[in-house]
């Protein structure tokens, strides 16, 4: 509805996110993976840490 189109759903499992969800629509991606979130938290130790 936000993108003002019909959608069609493709299951895929895909281990190497480790758990979550991730939507392409176009262009445009959704990242609700748990490998993308255990990498920002990887990221922002690394700062602290240096």
């Amino acid at each position: 509805k936000k993108y003002n189109k019909n959608i069609t759903l493709e299951n895929k499992v895909d281990k190497s996110i480790l758990g979550g969800v991730l939507v392409r629509l176009g262009n445009i991606q959704i990242d609700g993976s748990v490998k993308t979130r255990l990498d920002n938290i990887k990221d922002q130790l690394s700062q602290v840490i240096s």
